[in-house]
């Protein structure tokens, strides 16, 4: 009986290819993906050269492709990725003229050894045996340029690997493909113009790699693609004008290259655009207001860059945007109140601009807003009640701008709050004892502001909060003692205050506490001895205060000296 079709994927099936399957010389599809094989795959199977299917993907498989695999000349479709293949690609796969699919990709993420269920490798820092050591980094080399020959080729899929090398201008001829996957490799020089003749093209992958020199216009001849994504090289020039023919366009991502000049008017009539991020560039020039055309648009991001102007009103057509990240830039003006549209938004991120003005009451009418950053502009005004409606905010950044009056105590009915930043800002009053009730929070923030009074115990409460930051305020009193019950703090920072008595003992129960920063207060007595105990506590800052007495022993060996200041306090004798 011959055997025509051996296909057992997703299976939990272990061990080696056997090398026997050479032994069915007639089999025409192999499919063994998405299981838990391990070893080199057999040389031997370049003996089955009736094999159309070749599929050995998402397993634990190691070692070298076989150059006998191009023995198959009647290969359709080979996939041999996510796996931990190492060594370069076979030179003469560009022989197997009826390939129409190669997907070698993914290898550099599954470069660990079947003996695990999946784990990845443990970090470089451990030590000792291990049964997830690497074994590898994917494929090298360069990639052949003979696969630009494979001219049936509808799908080419090698990224994840560590290929470097040229883009072979080969590519150009490949007039049936659909997919080109190139990304996250080692891959230098610059896009060849040639891949412009690929008209059949809808997804373009060539991000994370070393590519460098402009963009060429000639990829706006791509008008079939659907994905086209650039980001993580080191691209220079402008963005080319033509890829405004680009309208079947759902996803364009451009960041962290080194593109110069302005955004051009022309992206506006991508009108299919999801996606579309070009952060951290060099980009000048204002934000075109033709963006406003773009209506399926849910994520865009111009952060880092050098956009100037005012925040076009027209952004607030798109209504399906769930994300919008402008931080980072020259921008000026009030944000335009037709955000007040934006129904669907869930991260809002203004910092680090020149805006102005009132906080708008109208963001709290946003009702699934999670994460509102205005910080480090030029706001002015109060923080306004209506920001209480944002129930699901789970951050909200207003630092460094000119807020002035009190804290709202309603901050504390924001119990989904996990960041809050108020720092640097003109504040006056006490501390609400309402923050309290947020045990989500994680990161607080309340420095150099002109806040009084005392600290409030119930942030003995706040039992998820990392970092706490008071400092360079006007606090008096004595440290609750509750605060030794924030088992998960890490940084506390208190410095800069009127804050008198003793250093509370139970900080001793801050096994996680790394920073301690107490400086410039009226503390008195001794350093706590508990505080010797502290198994990750290394920068102390105890300086312009009344202590007296010497520090615990168990410090010395931790405490930086360099990042610490110990305000002249010895250590204590064992």
């Amino acid at each position: 009986m011959s055997i025509w079709n051996l296909l057992l994927f997703q299976n939990w099936l272990k061990g080696a290819v056997p090398a026997q399957l050479e032994n069915l010389s007639n089999l025409k599809q192999l499919g063994l993906s998405s299981n838990q094989l391990s070893g080199e795959i057999p040389p031997e199977l370049g003996n089955l050269t009736n094999l159309n299917v070749l599929e050995l993907g998402s397993n634990h498989l190691q070692g070298a492709v076989p150059a006998t695999l191009t023995n198959l000349t009647k290969l359709t479709k080979l996939d041999l990725s996510e796996n931990g293949l190492t060594g370069e690609i076979p030179p003469d796969l560009g022989s197997l003229t009826k390939l129409t699919q190669i997907d070698l990709s993914g290898n550099r993420a599954g470069r660990w050894s079947a003996s695990t269920s999946g784990a990845p490798p443990p970090p470089p820092s451990s030590s000792g045996p291990s049964e997830a050591q690497p074994v590898g980094y994917g494929l090298i080399g360069q990639i052949p340029r003979g696969l630009g020959s494979l001219t049936d080729l509808t799908l080419l899929r090698l990224n994840g690997n560590s290929l470097s090398g040229p883009i072979p201008p080969e590519f150009g001829n490949l007039l049936n493909l659909k997919v080109l996957e190139l990304n996250s490799n080692q891959l230098s020089g610059v896009i060849p113009a040639s891949l412009g003749n690929l008209a059949d093209l809808t997804v373009l992958r060539l991000h994370e790699n070393l590519l460098t020199g402009q963009t060429p216009p000639e990829l706006g001849n791509l008008i079939e693609l659907t994905t086209l994504t650039l980001y993580h090289n080191e691209l220079s020039g402008t963005i080319p004008s033509e890829f405004g023919n680009l309208t079947k366009l759902t996803q364009l991502h451009l960041g962290w290259n080194q593109l110069s000049g302005t955004i051009p008017s022309g992206l506006s009539n991508l009108t299919q655009l999801t996606s579309l991020n070009i952060r951290e560039n060099q980009l000048t020039g204002e934000i075109p207001q033709e963006f406003g055309n773009l209506i399926n648009l849910r994520v865009l991001i111009l952060l880092h860059n050098q956009l100037g102007g005012e925040i076009p009103p027209q952004l607030g057509k798109l209504t399906d945007l769930r994300s919008l990240y402008l931080n980072g830039n020259q921008l000026r003006g009030e944000i335009p109140t037709s955000f007040g549209n934006l129904v669907n938004l869930q991260l809002l991120i203004l910092s680090d601009n020149q805006l102005n003005g009132e906080i708008p009451p109208w963001l709290g009418s946003l009702p699934i807003l999670w994460s509102l950053s205005l910080s480090s502009n030029q706001f002015s005004g109060t923080i306004p009640a209506e920001l209480g409606e944002l129930t699901n905010l789970a951050g909200l950044g207003l630092s460094n701008n000119r807020l002035n009056g009190e804290v709202p105590a309603w901050l504390g009915d924001l119990t989904n709050l996990e960041v809050l930043y108020l720092s640097g800002n003109q504040f006056t009053g006490t501390i609400p004892a309402e923050l309290g009730n947020l045990s989500k929070l994680r990161l607080l923030r309340m420095a150099h502001n002109e806040l009084s009074g005392e600290i409030p115990p119930q942030f003995g409460g706040l039992g998820s909060i990392q970092q706490m930051n008071l400092e360079g305020n006007h606090l008096s009193g004595r440290i609750p003692p509750e605060l030794g019950n924030l088992s998960s703090l890490w940084a506390l920072s208190l410095g800069e205050n009127q804050l008198r008595g003793e250093i509370p003992i139970e900080f001793g129960n801050l096994l996680n506490l790394r920073e301690l920063l107490l400086h410039d207060n009226q503390l008195t007595g001794m350093v706590p001895a508990q505080l010797g105990d502290l198994p990750q506590l290394w920068r102390i800052h105890i300086q312009g205060n009344q202590l007296t007495g010497c520090l615990p022993s168990g410090l010395r060996a931790r405490v930086d000296p360099y990042n610490s200041n110990l305000g002249g306090l010895p250590f204590c004798e064992n």
